[in-house]
This record gives C-alpha cells, sequence and structure tokens, in this order.
C-alpha cells in the first residue's frame, strides 16, 4: 500500500511498513463514593498516562501546577483524599481539576460539617494593635468638630456655595474633540538613532534625533516581567546601554537598557513563484541599515559617559530573557561589532537636524513634499511600537495616490485592525502613512544581474527586479539615505517600516528594519512578514522529501521560538503545549484541529534553507506555514510577549456586569488607551482529539473575547464619541434599563477639561450616546476629586448617577442625577449639608435598598472629619433624599450599647437575611484588641436593628487585623453570605466563607495557598461575578496585576475553572491549564 507524505499536495507515494502489537493496558482505576476519592495504580506507569487515565475517568481536567516530567514512572500504591487533589498531594504532586460541568448539589457535602480553623498565625503588625473593647467606649479624637444639625429643608443649591448651579447642560449637534491639555509634556526623553552596521565589524550613525517620551515602555520595577527582549534568535543585533549614572544596585555594570533586532544582515525575499511553496529566499548581506530606540536616563542630561555597544548574539546558549545578568553569563555568545557614545549621537542629532525634510520642501523641484498622516493611534509614541507604511513610485495625480492610499486602507489596515491576534494588541501599536510624490509613476526596474532596465525617477530610488533570487525588489544606492531623510522628519520614532512599490506583480523582500511589497501583495502576505518582523518567527514550511534543495537537519538546537531539532518531549520548548497522550514527532492524523493543535511536526525553513526532517515545527499549518490561517498557540504566545512591552498590561484596572444581558458576569478591561471587552461563555472545546477520542479539554466557564477598541470611539453617525485614556474611570449600569450593563467613563485629568460619556452596550460592544464637557446638569464644572456612584435612586428600572465632591470647593457637594437612556437630567444638590446634618470633605457613600421600597438609597460613613465617626442612611424619595437613620460615635438602641464606631470600621453593605431591604456588617480589626464583625438588619424604614456581634472569631473561620470582606449569595438559598480573604495575617493566605443561615447567624469555611492552580497572594483582588448562570451560586473573579482566574462557588468551597496569565484568550490545551 502507498500514500501520499502530505495532503494533497505531492504525487510522490511513499510506502509504509505495518507491524502487530501487543498491548496491555496499565491497571489505573479511579473510584469515588461521593465522600471521598481512592486512586489505585496497581504498576508503575508513566506520569504523563496517569493524568491521561484520571482525565478520562474523571471526565475533569488534571492539570499539574508546576513542571513534570511525564515519563516519571509513578510507582503502584494507593491514595486517598476529598477529591482526587488531596489523593495526589499525598504523593507530593500538586495537581488542580476542574469542576463538573452543571452544579453538582451533593459536592459541597463532601465538606459539611468539618470546622476548623486556620492555622500558623504571624505576629501583628504594631501599627494594626488597638486598645480595649467596644465596650470600653472611645472618646474621640480631641479639638476635632462635631457636625452640624441642620432640622431644616437643605438650602438651595448655589445660594451660599462656590459652585455655580445651572439645571441645564446643552447638547451639541456636533461634539467637538476632547481638548488636549496643554500643560501636559510627554515625560522623559530617548534617541532614535539611524545606523549602518556591518556583519563583521562596524557601526556608523547615519542619522539621530533626540526626541520626548519615555522609551522604556514598561519600568522594569514597576510590572510583573521587565521588558527584557525575549528569545533572541542566532544573528539578532543587541545594544547595550551603560550610564554612569544609571542605579549600581538597580542596574549591574550600570546596563540599565538592553535591546535587541532580529538578525537585520538577512534579506528574505518572499511571495516565491511555484514550486517553491510558502518558502523564503535568503541570503546574508555584509551591512545593514537599521534604526534602533536607546532611552535616556533622567539624571542623564548632558549623555557624558553614555555607552552603546553592538554585538550579535551567535548562540550556542539558549536565552529566555536577555537582562544583564543573563549578558554577563554568556557574554561568549556575543561578538562585539562596534561601539558608540552618547556624545556622538548627540553631535550626529545636532548635524542632521537640518538635513530633514519632515514636511517642509519636496524631494523633486515642483512636487509637493512628502505627508504624514496617522492612521491608527494607541499613545505616545515614545512608548509604543511606531510602525510607518511609505510608498515609492507612485505620481502627484489622484489615481496614483489613491491607489497607495487604498492599499494601504483595504489590505494594511483591513488585516492589522480585524484579523487574528492583531487586533488584540494594536494598543501597543502607531501606525503611520507616508505619502511620497514621484516625479514619475512606476518603479526603476532592473534584470538578473542588477542592470537598470528602465529607469523611473522615483521619491526613494527603489529597484524592481521581479526575480526571486534577487528579492524581486532592491534599494537603489540612495534609496536609504532619502528614506532616512523622510522618515527622520515626519516620524523620526519608527521601529519598522514597509514599503509599497507602485508594481502590479507580486513580491516581497525583507531588509534589516523595513520590508517591502507591492500593489498585489496580499494581505496573507504583509501579515506573515508581520510575524517575522514583529515576533521574530522563523517559517514553518516544509519542503518535500528528495525535493531539489531539501534535506534533513542535522545542526545545532535552534533559538528561535517555534523550531527545533529537540525530540524528548520534556525538553521541547513547547512541550507545555502537547498533550501528554499526543505523539511526538506527530503526524497530521494526530491533531483534530491543523492550526490550533500543537505538537511536534517535522520540516521547516529557514532562509533558503529547507528540511523535510530533522527540525520541527509546532503545528501542522498556522500563519509561518500557510499564510492565512491564524497564528498557532506558539506563534500567538511570540506575538502578545513581544506586544506586552508596549501596552499597560493590567488587569486591575477591571470592572464586570452583564453586558450582553444573559445573566452572566462579563468582564471589561481598560489597556490604556484600549478598552476590550470578554463575555462569560462555556468553554468551546472543539473536535476531539484523534489520540484519546474525548476533546482536548473539559466544559468550563471562561471569558471569551469579543470585543477591542483603542482610542478614538465613533457612534453610527460619527456624532458622539470618546477617546479613552488610561485615567479613564469606568462606572458600570444598566443605564438605558435594558438589560444590559452599559458604562460611564470619565476623565477627570488627561485633558485640557474634564469629561464624561455614556457608552451604552450593544452586547456585543459599546457606542458613545451622550458626552458631557466640563458640565453636568446641576453641577457646573467637574473637579480632579469628584466621585461617581451608580444606583437606580428614581426607581424606574434606570440606574441613575451620583456625584460627590469633598476637596475641590470650599464646602462639601452631593449631587443625582436621573439617567433617561440618553442624558442625564438633574434630580438634586446638597451643598454642604444633607437632609438632617453636615456633610464632611471625607464622606464615603454605600448604595443600596436599605428600606426595601425598589429605590436606591445611601449610607453616608465619616471616619476622619469629625471628633467621633458619623454614619446616615438615607432613603431615596424619587427625586431627592430623606434622612432614615442617624449615628455618631455609637451604635445603641436605649441603653444597650452594640457598636462603638472607630476610624478603622469597614461597611459591607449585604442582604444576609433575604428580606428586600440591603443590611450592614461592619468590621473593625484594628482599633480594638480583639476582632470585631457585627450584622445589623434594616428594617423596612431604613433603620439599623442589631442583631449579632463577633468577637475574634466566627464559627469555622478566625477573624485577624486584615480580613477583607465581599457580598455574594455563595449558595443560591437567597441570603447574602460573606466571602473573606487574609493574605496578611497567616503564613499562607486564606479564602473563606461565611455562609448566612438568615437568621443572623454565619458559619466559616476556607481553602488556603493554592485554589486549584490559583496560588493565593497578598496582591490579589476579587470582583463578585456569576459567570456560570446557573443555580444563582454567585461566584468570583480573582486578579492581580499579571493574572486572572475565575472561581467557582461550590456553596462552601471554590473551584477554579479558568485562569489567565497576562492576557485572556482561550486556546485549545495549554499544559498548566492556563488559557
Amino acid at each position: 500500500m502507498a500514500v501520499p507524505t502530505h495532503e494533497g499536495e505531492e504525487t510522490k507515494a511513499v510506502p509504509y511498513r505495518f507491524y502487530r502489537f501487543s498491548v496491555t493496558p496499565y491497571d489505573i482505576v479511579v473510584t469515588d463514593d461521593g465522600k471521598a476519592t481512592v486512586l489505585k495504580v496497581g504498576q508503575a506507569a508513566p506520569t504523563g498516562v496517569v493524568l491521561a487515565s484520571l482525565r478520562r475517568q474523571l471526565g475533569s481536567d488534571v492539570f499539574p501546577t508546576e513542571p513534570y516530567d511525564p515519563w516519571r514512572p509513578w510507582e503502584p500504591g494507593e491514595m486517598e483524599g476529598v477529591e482526587i487533589g488531596e489523593a495526589l498531594a499525598s504523593r507530593g504532586f500538586r495537581v488542580w481539576t476542574t469542576p463538573p460541568e452543571k452544579d453538582d448539589p451533593a459536592l459541597p457535602e463532601r465538606w459539611s460539617g468539618i470546622e476548623r480553623f486556620q492555622e500558623r498565625e504571624l505576629p501583628d503588625d504594631p501599627a494594626d494593635i488597638g486598645r480595649g473593647k467596644i465596650e470600653d467606649g472611645f472618646e474621640g479624637i480631641p479639638n476635632f468638630p462635631r457636625p452640624e444639625a441642620f432640622t431644616l429643608e437643605p438650602p438651595e443649591p448655589g445660594s451660599t456655595s462656590d459652585k455655580v448651579f445651572r439645571v441645564e447642560v446643552p447638547d451639541p449637534e456636533k461634539e467637538l474633540p476632547q481638548e488636549i491639555n496643554p500643560n501636559f509634556v510627554e515625560p522623559g526623553r530617548h534617541l532614535r538613532a539611524a545606523l549602518e552596521v556591518k556583519a563583521d565589524g562596524g557601526v556608523a550613525i547615519v542619522e539621530a534625533a533626540l526626541v520626548a517620551g519615555d522609551a522604556w515602555r514598561l519600568d522594569p520595577l514597576l510590572v510583573e516581567t521587565p521588558h527584557w527582549p525575549k528569545h533572541p534568535s542566532v544573528g539578532s543585533l543587541v545594544w547595550v546601554v551603560r550610564s554612569p549614572v544609571a542605579d549600581r544596585e538597580r542596574f549591574l555594570n550600570q546596563i540599565y537598557f538592553i535591546g535587541a533586532l532580529d538578525n537585520p544582515f538577512e534579506i528574505r525575499s518572499y511571495d516565491p513563484p511555484p514550486p517553491y511553496r510558502g518558502s523564503h529566499g535568503s541570503e546574508e548581506q555584509p551591512a545593514a541599515d537599521v534604526r534602533v530606540p536607546i532611552p535616556v536616563l533622567e539624571k542623564d542630561t548632558a549623555l557624558q559617559g553614555m555607552t552603546i555597544e553592538f554585538f550579535r548574539y551567535m548562540g550556542p546558549a539558549e536565552i529566555e530573557v536577555l537582562d544583564p545578568e543573563t549578558f554577563a553569563k554568556h557574554q561568549d555568545s556575543f561578538k562585539s561589532i562596534g561601539r558608540t557614545t552618547g556624545d556622538d549621537l548627540v553631535k550626529v542629532a545636532r548635524e542632521t537636524e537640518p538635513r530633514r525634510t519632515g514636511g517642509g520642501a519636496s524631494l523633486a523641484a515642483g512636487l509637493p513634499a512628502p505627508t504624514v498622516t496617522q492612521l491608527f493611534r494607541s499613545g505616545p509614541r515614545a512608548s509604543k511600537f511606531n510602525f510607518v507604511v511609505i510608498g515609492d513610485g507612485f505620481a502627484n495625480t489622484a489615481a496614483d495616490q489613491n491607489a497607495f492610499n487604498n492599499y494601504v486602507e483595504n489590505t494594511v489596515m483591513q488585516d492589522l485592525l480585524s484579523r487574528d491576534v492583531h487586533r488584540e494588541i494594536l494598543n501597543g501599536i502607531n501606525i503611520f502613512r507616508v505619502n511620497t510624490f514621484s516625479a514619475q509613476s512606476g518603479i526603476t526596474t532592473v534584470n538578473t544581474n542588477g542592470a537598470v532596465v528602465t529607469t523611473r525617477n522615483t521619491a526613494l530610488q527603489y529597484r524592481y527586479s521581479g526575480v526571486w533570487n534577487r528579492c524581486w525588489m532592491e534599494p537603489g544606492p540612495n534609496t536609504i539615505a532619502l528614506m532616512n531623510g523622510i522618515i527622520n522628519g515626519l516620524v523620526p520614532e519608527v521601529d519598522g517600516i514597509a514599503v509599497v512599490l507602485n508594481v502590479s506583480t507580486g513580491g516581497g523582500c525583507a531588509r534589516g528594519t523595513h520590508f517591502a511589497v507591492t500593489l498585489a501583495s496580499g494581505w496573507g502576505t504583509f501579515a506573515h512578514e508581520f510575524g517575522h518582523f514583529f515576533a521574530s518567527q522563523q517559517d514553518e514550511y516544509q519542503c518535500n522529501q528528495g525535493a531539489a534543495g531539501c534535506g534533513s537537519y542535522a545542526g545545532a538546537e535552534l533559538t528561535e521560538v517555534n523550531q527545533t531539532r529537540v525530540t524528548v518531549r520534556n525538553q521541547i520548548k513547547w512541550n507545555v503545549w502537547i498533550p501528554p497522550t499526543r505523539p511526538v514527532p506527530t503526524a497530521q492524523a494526530n491533531v483534530a484541529n491543523t492550526d490550533q493543535d500543537v505538537g511536534l511536526f517535522p520540516g521547516a525553513t529557514r532562509g533558503n534553507q529547507q528540511w523535510w526532517n530533522g527540525i520541527f515545527r509546532p503545528s501542522w499549518r498556522g500563519r509561518m506555514n500557510n499564510n492565512t490561517p491564524p497564528h498557532n498557540p506558539v506563534g500567538y504566545t511570540a506575538v502578545r510577549e513581544t506586544a506586552r512591552g508596549f501596552q499597560e498590561g493590567d488587569f486591575r484596572k477591571s470592572v464586570v456586569g452583564d453586558f450582553d444581558g444573559d445573566g452572566r458576569t462579563d468582564l471589561v478591561i481598560l489597556d490604556d488607551r484600549q478598552l476590550s471587552l470578554y463575555l462569560a461563555r462555556d468553554r468551546t472545546v472543539g473536535p476531539n482529539d484523534p489520540v484519546t477520542g474525548t476533546p482536548p479539554r473539559a466544559v468550563t466557564g471562561v471569558l471569551e473575547p469579543t470585543w477591542y477598541h483603542t482610542d478614538l470611539l465613533r457612534n453610527a453617525a460619527a456624532t458622539r464619541s470618546w477617546e479613552f485614556r488610561r485615567n479613564d474611570i469606568l462606572i458600570p449600569g444598566d443605564f438605558d434599563g435594558d438589560g444590559r450593563t452599559d458604562l460611564y467613563v470619565i476623565n477627570l485629568v488627561d485633558w485640557n477639561q474634564p469629561y464624561l460619556c455614556l457608552l451604552r452596550s450593544t452586547g456585543t460592544g459599546f457606542e458613545p450616546v451622550r458626552r458631557y464637557d466640563r458640565d453636568l446638569p446641576g453641577w457646573g464644572e467637574m473637579r480632579r476629586n469628584d466621585q461617581f456612584y451608580a444606583g437606580d435612586f428614581s426607581g424606574d428600572g434606570r440606574d441613575d448617577l451620583m456625584v460627590f465632591n469633598g476637596r475641590d470647593w470650599n464646602m462639601p457637594y452631593f449631587l443625582m442625577l436621573r439617567s433617561t437612556g440618553t442624558q442625564l437630567v438633574y434630580s438634586r444638590r446638597y451643598d454642604r449639608y444633607l437632609p438632617g446634618w453636615e456633610m464632611g470633605r471625607n464622606e464615603r457613600f454605600h448604595v443600596g435598598d436599605y428600606n426595601g421600597d425598589g429605590r436606591m438609597g445611601v449610607i453616608a460613613h465619616n471616619t476622619q472629619d469629625w471628633n467621633q465617626v458619623h454614619l446616615m442612611i438615607f432613603n431615596s424619595t424619587g427625586s431627592a433624599l430623606s434622612l432614615a437613620d442617624r449615628y455618631y460615635g455609637t451604635i445603641q438602641q436605649g441603653n444597650s450599647l452594640f457598636w462603638t464606631m472607630r476610624r478603622q470600621d469597614e461597611l459591607i453593605p449585604v442582604n444576609f437575611n433575604g428580606d428586600r431591604t440591603k443590611d450592614l456588617a461592619i468590621f473593625n480589626g484594628r482599633d480594638w484588641g480583639p476582632e470585631y464583625l457585627a450584622l445589623f438588619a434594616c428594617n423596612e424604614a431604613g433603620r439599623l436593628q442589631f442583631r449579632r456581634r463577633y468577637e475574634d472569631t466566627i464559627p469555622g473561620w478566625n477573624m485577624r487585623r486584615r480580613d477583607r470582606f465581599y457580598a455574594a449569595d455563595v449558595n443560591g438559598d437567597g441570603n447574602e453570605d460573606l466571602v473573606v480573604f487574609n493574605a496578611v495575617n497567616w503564613s499562607t493566605q486564606y479564602l473563606g466563607i461565611l455562609r448566612s443561615n438568615g437568621e443572623n447567624a454565619l458559619q466559616g469555611t476556607w481553602q488556603s495557598g493554592w485554589i486549584g492552580g490559583w496560588n493565593l497572594g497578598s496582591v490579589d483582588n476579587f470582583h463578585v461575578a456569576e459567570f456560570r448562570g446557573t443555580g444563582g451560586w454567585t461566584d468570583l473573579f480573582v486578579y492581580n496585576q499579571g493574572w486572572f482566574g475565575l472561581l467557582r462557588s461550590h456553596s462552601n468551597r471554590y473551584a477554579l475553572e479558568a485562569i489567565y496569565r497576562r492576557w485572556i484568550h482561550n486556546h485549545r490545551y495549554h499544559g498548566f491549564g492556563f488559557w
């Protein structure tokens, strides 16, 4: 029998041999009686086989939390635990498992009836230790005033205040652009240098510019991972920057910056003619023209003593992150090719300044000067990847200029805005179009030997051969100088350049920091080359065995992220993406999804050298193999890792809501100038794995990337707009009453004046509805310390907006604005006095329906401004506030003291008894000797009714100083419970659930250290969420700067369903269960 080696592309058939196998299955059995899980391993088995067997028998994912050898023998024996993770932990092997797809009421029974307290408490911080007990009382703070009572109706707004009162704010037919703050100056500065570097040694500065802005992109001390180069490939140009003013303790050898550029000496041609499917021609050039950023330290005013050393990375050391320590350790892997100084760069910058065209005089007499148009803006040029598309051979005619503009819009921009990973990373990229005006239309052509055949007088003097072996096109003698002159004048901060030639036939070529295409090049070619250019990926093409130039690779291991020669499973650089049951090397028949299932597939291309075996790629197909398919997980990750250095990347800047109205809690993240929406969904597992016959992952809750938008957002009619900025404040609420959560986005600091805008949710994105510039109805000018609260105080089913400012005026102000669904309407403003009593400058408000009438009132809580703590409860009349209850210093009824209020009191609105009113829990862990938690019910008048007070302990939970509380109905019984977290006072971190019985009592259970694959930490924060939307069991989103997890409630315990590292995306498989 004979079969072709590849699907439908080759004609040569290769015979296969057949063998008969005798298979003895491993004796691995899991039993579960509903109370405990028992694992029996009858004979030694590889760990990977044990995990695969567990997954098949349990029907859930089983992921290790640390790297492991799948071939390590698992010794025979019996293990038992409440669940499989506990059983395996008895062998010192930690795993996490996904819970059942559907809520299982029997699951919490495993942990019911277990009452235990946390262990190994740490000594208290002396600053956290209070004195006395609640019964001792508190004398107050001497010389602090008391709030003033005001029994009359509060004065009319504006009558005695310094804040203008105007009810109406005109709605312009067409909004003006948001105005940039004229006093804002981009912090920092850096050098941009155009260099000629020689492979054998030598660096010459061609152009230099000292420009505003910090080119660090991410401060190594402030982010999860410093932005040092990752996985530099052999041949890369590396530049190492030192300064005598760099902090010696912070920077080894005073190296404060290292840059890396994928081999600039390689000339790579693409769009090959048949029969070379996708392969690239390649050759090494002796010199290359490159552009590099060089950050300047704030203290380095004169750049004296700064040195920049240039190297080529020659291998063989495989470097994951090139930081100063790694550079010093592997110095022998770097070949020195030159050196320059800060003084040299400053001198050249001064000399070349007059030579820049920069939109000044044209390059040829009678022709317009080159122009620049910013097509996409993600942020300051200094901190983003700046990508320029420049044309050559386009005459000063409408036809030629339109041809260039249309290609950029329809091919380049459509690819980057809408396909594959690009929309997710666009907030790290600025895109510019540079129009040049040539004296003649077309491009100079040359023959196979490089001799000029036809001459065209063009702006860049590029040349086109149409010959693959000449890389299709090539710069002319003056091209680089002409291009540098234009670019340095218009976009000196450029990081990468694409040249579009006015040629109707195909081809493309990459050189150094630029690549060239023609009008005939499709989006797939452009996207493929962007994968090389932006993320330093190599080609994944496989040639045909026996074809000319097609060999079997026998060289050293490769440094690029997407190629390897290693076949030992636990040493494969992308092994974490390969299921342990998938054979390596891998055949197409071993995978169901040819671009998203990762294995070890033979064959790849390096430059013009092609191999059918001995070198391996991650997937059968993918962006670096066939242009149009999306990146495989390895390539996708490489692109995201590169983009990470140009993004803010902080999960802490997030809000939650039901943005599509399906009953599940979704997520919105603000990343610098990008707003993104992730909808809660069940994981789409895709086709079954051919090896196991089951999906590669179980069905769990996930967040599905749905919508990304960077910078300027307009409505369909282009009459409303909002420009996102990193200091935007997001206030979620259903402001139009359609069942979908909308957003009010507010910016008080980034512009010349404050702005506020309603973004209506469409279910799959957002659109601006109404923007307020500086003034709000009845409020006048917004100020920096305005605080915003959402809640339906009018009771019409639409959330309204409340505003407080106690700092920026000569008295505190509180405003109530009713939402109509399309705008805000003035309802009531309070100047200095709320009904009954004076406001302080540091009031904190808690929104809730405290009397059960369907309208949201507020609790005003002031711990700072008065001699004693002041607490007031206000009900809403629908258009104003009405005082329902008030306490000063103590909460007591008659002679019964229930609570003495102190500065460290924390309020948690929580409906613990399941009635119509929101109740109140108060915690204080730092003002007294013991820790206290009190429960107060609210009656239908909005008054507090004492129910219970806990001192030091709650059944199942030992309270400590730094406990943090959240309200959530964890078991769906209608009574809100308390979730409590402490990462400070114990030797490990504890997450607890304090379940309410509806009758004023709490019962605690807790988890510590790890919850599945999530390692609880002191930086963790939580959003209360219901991402599965079933059973009414409220879940949690857990997050910190660089990690995001979905914790599903099982009444008395949480189970991890999904975990995301650095970004949110969902892959078919990952060895640790990420993404």
